[in-house]
């Protein structure tokens, strides 16, 4: 039998042979014990609250605060959540990835078994057990009545159900919460059926968990999905000092001087921009499908190593289309007189990362191939954070001419700072001829003297008194340089850590460091 710790004082630990037993198991005690809430767990660990979680990884509770106030100023703008009970906001809250001292439980032995499947098929555990925990909330109600009050005030341990019609997962889910902080289990009578783990879910039965969202939940998503980020710049600011730095807005006179009339016109690519390009959808990865690149025998050149690469991959993604929408882990082999293990283990994970990144945003596939190619080409040259010779490397590296104003200064590498309204502020470095190229053809005819001048001489200074892209760029332009420079080049030169801006539509500024 799987050791579960002591702690689990008040209830049984029942083994039985496979997860068909533990439902039927499950299924008798609801109707002759009166069990009425079940957690299916990929694993018997107690089960702690997400709030709990997050103290024991030494997490400050004052991120957790601004994430909440955050979280409760937009539903008090929100015309149809602005009504809700603390108790269904906090629910929301849990559902979305919140860390709340609610832990997740559902009235239904079968949805609590389909969680026991739930995981990564990549997932290590100690053992191949599951298991499904099982409470009598009238048990628990008897044993919390015969609590002194001062214990029963401390403890805090109470159930919630929510029922919200728009919340189609927690509806087909049938959740219900158990408020439970920190160590609750040790003090609660709960039963557990403990189980030979079983196959991971397929899509039908993942559907089934996982229903297509309503219109309102979309709406949560995107903000949820943009408080992550928040949360993350907040993080980074507290123990990264300076992964984060926020530019000051300049004075109006320094970007309107470059113009004819005086005035910031946004140039025409960026009107209506859809929102996806601003903030995307971001999501922790979850279950990527592994891709995993042969050791290359035969001796190739890094540009045709990266082409070679890229057409596998994009052979393999014309075979099942359901891939392009999934996140990949990119996993790349030791290639001899080219990639040595430690170069091809960060460049794989560099284009993991690039994949997922850009799949939140709408990059086509071809934009996002391109992009896992100049990160191969780049890196097997030898550019990377683990590289103490970066200009070397890249002083042998080949840009194709682009015949623009200056050739002699502009077919040159330029290291550039790009900023985001999140606050990220990041160094890349481009062709500078591919960035003059994507201005807005347009953009001359509207400059004054003294910004045609700066165009004609010293175009990045143009970018850095302008500051915001939407003035300059050619978003479609823009992005392509993203694909081929900004995105790579950011991913190669810093840390692994730190922020990357992967859209034009994030940022505030592009010019000098």
């Amino acid at each position: 039998m799987v050791a579960i710790t002591s702690k689990l004082l008040n209830g049984k630990i029942i083994e039985v042979s496979d997860i068909n037993e533990a439902v039927e198991l499950a299924t008798k005690w609801r109707e002759e014990r009166g069990f009425d809430l079940f957690r299916g767990q990929i694993y018997p660990w107690l089960p702690k609250s997400s709030f709990t979680r997050w103290q024991e990884s030494n997490n400050e509770e004052g991120i957790i605060q601004s994430i909440l106030d955050r979280y409760f100023d937009w539903l008090d703008q929100h015309e149809k959540l602005s009504s809700l009970k603390d108790a269904e906001a906090l629910a929301i809250a849990q559902h979305f990835g919140i860390p709340t001292n609610f832990v997740d439980f559902t009235s239904s032995p079968d949805v609590a078994a389909l969680f026991s499947r739930d995981r990564d098929p990549n997932a290590e555990f100690e053992s191949n057990m599951a298991c499904i925990y099982c409470i009598s909330w009238k048990a628990l109600s008897g044993w919390f009545e015969s609590l002194l009050t001062e214990k029963a005030e401390k403890l805090q341990i109470y159930p919630e159900s929510v029922s919200l019609d728009y919340l189609h997962r927690m509806n087909l889910q049938r959740g219900s919460f158990l408020h439970a902080p920190g160590d609750w289990y040790s003090e609660v009578p709960m039963d557990c059926i403990v189980f030979e783990r079983a196959p991971i879910l397929n899509k039908q039965e993942r559907v089934m968990l996982y229903p297509p969202t309503s219109h309102l939940e979309e709406e949560m998503n995107d903000f949820f999905q943009l408080n992550k980020v928040t949360e993350g710049i907040e993080y980074f600011e507290k123990h990264y000092s300076g992964s984060i730095i926020r530019l000051n807005i300049p004075t109006e006179d320094i970007a309107t001087a470059c113009f004819s009339d005086n005035t910031l016109k946004i140039q025409p690519s960026w009107s209506g921009l859809d929102d996806s390009w601003r903030m995307g959808l971001y999501y922790k990865t979850k279950n990527p499908i592994i891709i995993k690149f042969p050791v290359q025998h035969e001796k190739m050149g890094n540009d045709i190593f990266a082409a070679s690469m890229v057409y596998q991959l994009d052979e393999v993604l014309k075979g099942d289309s359901s891939l392009s929408v999934c996140p990949l882990e990119i996993v790349i082999e030791p290639t001899p007189d080219l990639l040595e293990k430690t170069d091809a283990k960060e460049i794989g994970n560099l284009m993991t990362r690039a994949w997922n990144a850009m799949s939140m945003f709408d990059y086509s596939q071809a934009q996002k191939l391109q992009c896992l190619e100049k990160i191969v080409i780049f890196g097997t040259t030898g550019v990377g954070y683990w590289s103490s010779n970066n200009q070397m490397y890249l002083a042998k590296m080949n840009i194709g001419k682009r015949l623009i104003l200056n050739p002699e200064n502009l077919n040159r590498w330029c290291k550039i700072t790009l900023g985001s309204n999140s606050g990220t502020v990041i160094s890349t470095i481009v062709c500078l001829g591919e960035l003059v190229g994507s201005l807005d053809s347009g953009l001359v005819d509207s400059l004054s003297n003294s910004g045609s001048q700066l165009l004609e001489h010293n175009p990045l200074e143009l970018m850095t008194k302008v500051r915001e892209p939407k003035y300059l760029f050619d978003f479609s332009s823009l992005l392509e340089c993203f694909v081929n420079y900004f995105i790579p080049m950011q991913l190669l030169l810093n840390e692994p850590g730190r922020p990357v801006i992967f859209s034009p539509g994030e940022l505030n500024y592009i010019g000098n460091e």
